[in-house]
């Protein structure tokens, strides 16, 4: 029996059950191959995604992670199941509501390089700043923020640089500060380390824990990666194999 919310005690609240923030129930989605065959991506797939957890997702390629991501990220819809984010069911949500949603509380790292070439790095994430603000400026507050997050991830010499100046791992970091602009409710990562060496790849996944729980809300990191090691820095680990998402092992501390 779930417990009834109260206003606890900074103590009590610590050791309250994990708020969920995102909820994937019975997600299915296929597409029609051009023999018209139907190809089953997700088969039944449930999720729950907790305040202050990140969870990671492995799989082999073509298994479906992306289009996971896709659809919790509500940049597709599956075709059928229902998913939750921040208590508001997204099902039958008018489109507009949905993007304001996305836009608010959704950071997504994607596999490619989003940075925008005709500015620099600080221009963009200033501009992202102001997407997710809604407002046409960047607060003081903000680009400390950021500013404190390029020092977290080592790309303060690539601020005023352009997206085309920038290595491979240059470019992933700007990237992952990218997708932290705004404090999102909830972290989407497709294969976060790609372009980075074991020994960065891990003090980047450690890193970005650390700004998660230091956040001002406490948010949900999910990823995808190819990584065991990067796997196991997550608190739940998942298997996505012919569309069947199967847990790997519990939280930790479970």
């Amino acid at each position: 029996m779930d417990r009834p919310l109260l206003r606890a005690s900074p103590e009590a609240q610590h050791d309250a059950a994990p708020v969920a923030l995102l909820r994937a129930s019975g997600i299915y989605k296929s597409y029609t191959a051009p023999d018209g065959d139907a190809i089953d991506v997700l088969r039944g797939v449930d999720l729950e995604l907790t305040a202050g957890s990140i969870v990671a997702i492995i799989g082999p390629s073509g298994s479906g992670k992306s289009t996971l991501l896709h659809i919790l990220g509500l940049m597709a819809g599956p075709d059928s199941g229902e998913i939750t984010l921040d208590g508001e069911t997204i099902n039958d949500m008018p489109e507009a509501r949905r993007d304001d949603l996305r836009r608010r509380k959704i950071g997504f790292l994607f596999q490619f390089n989003s940075l925008i070439d005709e500015l620099t790095v600080e221009e963009n994430l200033c501009f992202v700043e102001r997407i997710k603000s809604g407002t046409k400026s960047t607060s003081v507050q903000a680009r400390e923020r950021l500013h404190a997050r390029a020092r977290s991830l080592d790309i303060t010499g690539c601020l005023n640089l352009y997206p085309r100046q920038l290595s491979s791992g240059q470019a992933t970091r700007a990237n992952i500060v990218k997708c932290l602009c705004g404090d999102p409710r909830i972290i989407l990562m497709d294969e976060p380390t790609g372009n980075l060496d074991a020994k960065n790849a891990k003090q980047v996944i450690m890193e970005v824990k650390r700004i998660v729980e230091a956040g001002s809300q406490r948010s949900s990191v999910l990823l995808v990666t190819h990584n065991l090691e990067i796997a196991a820095q997550a608190d739940r680990v998942y298997a996505l194999d012919q569309g069947i998402l199967l847990e790997k092992r519990p939280m930790k501390g479970g």
